[in-house]
């Protein structure tokens, strides 16, 4: 699902995407792997950045 939506994002030119992660979620290493890269942080979650 998040390769799909990378994709999508790409092909309607976006130049970019973010999201919030929160702190101890498992998921971090996905994200990380997709190419997401912390760029920010926001209480108790980390903002993360892909890149087009």
């Amino acid at each position: 699902m998040l390769d799909a939506l990378i994709v999508r994002a790409q092909t309607r030119g976006l130049r970019a995407i973010s999201l919030s992660v929160e702190d101890g979620n498992r998921a971090r290493v996905l994200y990380e792997r997709a190419g997401f890269r912390m760029v920010g942080r926001g209480g108790d979650s980390d903002v993360m950045l892909r890149s087009f």
